[in-house]
């Protein structure tokens, strides 16, 4: 079933985040933000957060990005939003993935929420060969 989860002192942690920002941005999500949230979560290391234009892109996208961490050997600790048609949360412990609608993004705001966290600037660089080394590492 893949390994155990990462944590912040595992170096792939960044990496698998960045990996899951790169599978959204090849699925068109929009709106890809990767938050550092190590420094203001107890719960999480990275954020990673996009837009899906429908209910059937969101699930797409949740299920592109399902695939491409369990690849890269990281087991999913929990998920939430399989009905929903707003928000889907796949939470990889030290990585957590929030697929949104337009509507529903601009309502939880969760870049303006969590503000103390640390942007990191995406703008669909890299390759598969890229992510052993994210931009900010």
């Amino acid at each position: 079933m893949g390994e155990a989860n990462l944590t912040a002192q595992d170096p792939r942690t960044a990496a698998l985040a960045w990996r899951a920002a790169k599978v959204l941005d090849d699925g068109k999500a929009a709106e890809i933000t990767l938050l550092d949230v190590a420094g203001v979560s107890a719960f999480a290391d990275y954020f990673v957060i996009a837009t899906g234009q429908s209910e059937t892109h969101m699930k797409a996208l949740a299920g592109q990005v399902r695939e491409a961490l369990a690849a890269e050997g990281l087991r999913i600790g929990h998920a939430e939003g399989r009905s929903s048609k707003t928000w889907i949360l796949l939470d990889f412990d030290s990585v957590i993935v929030h697929i949104f609608s337009r509507r529903a993004r601009g309502y939880y705001a969760l870049e303006d929420l969590w503000g103390d966290a640390k942007p990191i600037p995406w703008s669909g660089m890299g390759s598969p060969g890229e992510v052993e080394k994210p931009p900010w590492r």
